[in-house]
């Protein structure tokens, strides 16, 4: 299994000036997406009894993802207010007491699991950050950890603290995916990318993933020699989901290579032309609607 691990929530999407409920979450639609992907995927997550947390257990059973592992209280569902500027999604959260916010500890989870997913906004506040770094903590150098941070800056409160909280997360990865936007983020101090990408090399044993939108993704391997792989030609109809389609794709080929274990440059090429071939059905269409395993054939 491959486990996705951080928020489900609620994006309000804005439509013909009014804003409509979706099922939404970086974790949740890597998930669906690998899933959709012919995978066997689950999600530990702090989830709601509410009607919101209805609709998204629901979508998560339509999509046979395990949610077995994700403890739910009658605490709110996380509500995330999404409105598209020039094809880019800008985001408002409500999350003070939710469910996903206050869960305080993941005790179990399914023994076969193979790789993890950490990132988005699951880890700005406690106690759900604390939770899913333990998880992490836990589960680092026994099983696949990638981690993206999917930063977003106005849904965070204590930059320094989530900065440090970014850093242990980096060190325990065996695969960082990040944008060029959230590198600049997180090494605030760096000259330009070049530094950049130095510094977060730099506390890393694995591979790191920078993505950059139309210009594709590179790939920068423990010792130092690189791959890149251009980003396929479609029209653009939205950005929502596509890094999260990315996070999947990326998975599901290394699994599918057995290559969890084997990070070359022929093994991560493979999964990044997979991934980006994914992705771009993903921004071909609108919201967070990864493709299926189908589409891809």
């Amino acid at each position: 299994m491959l486990l996705s691990c951080g928020e489900a929530l609620i994006d309000m999407i804005e439509e013909a000036g009014q804003f409509v409920p979706a099922v939404g979450g970086a974790a949740l639609n890597t998930a669906v997406a690998m899933a959709r992907l012919g995978v066997s995927s689950g999600m530990v997550a702090g989830l709601s009894s509410d009607f919101f947390g209805d609709q998204i257990r629901e979508h998560l059973e339509e999509s046979r993802v395990d949610f077995t592992y994700s403890p739910v209280s009658d605490r709110t569902t996380t509500l995330a207010f999404a409105k598209l500027i020039d094809g880019q999604a800008r985001y408002r959260f409500y999350d003070e007491g939710s469910a996903g916010r206050m869960v305080s500890e993941f005790t179990q989870m399914p023994e076969h699991t193979e790789a993890l997913l950490f990132g988005g906004i699951s880890l700005c506040g406690d106690p759900s950050g604390a939770a899913y770094e333990a998880l992490a903590d836990r589960e680092a150098g026994k099983r696949f950890i990638l981690f993206d941070p999917n930063i977003r800056p106005a849904f965070i409160t204590d930059e320094s603290g989530y900065r440090d909280r970014l850093w242990r997360m980096i060190r325990r990865a065996d695969m960082v995916k990040m944008s060029d936007e959230d590198m600049a983020w997180i090494c605030p101090e760096a000259a330009d990318p070049s530094a950049q990408i130095a510094q977060v090399t730099s506390q890393m044993t694995g591979v790191l993933i920078i993505t950059k939108g139309g210009d594709g993704a590179q790939a920068i391997l423990p010792d130092q020699s690189t791959v890149h792989v251009k980003a396929e030609s479609v029209k653009i109809v939205d950005t929502i989901g596509a890094g999260d389609t990315v996070n999947a794709g990326l998975l599901v080929s290394l699994r599918e290579q057995g290559a969890f274990h084997d990070l070359t440059s022929d093994t991560v090429r493979t999964a990044l032309e997979f991934a980006m071939k994914a992705a771009a059905i993903t921004v071909s269409r609108r919201g967070a609607n990864p493709p299926w395993q189908s589409e891809l054939n």
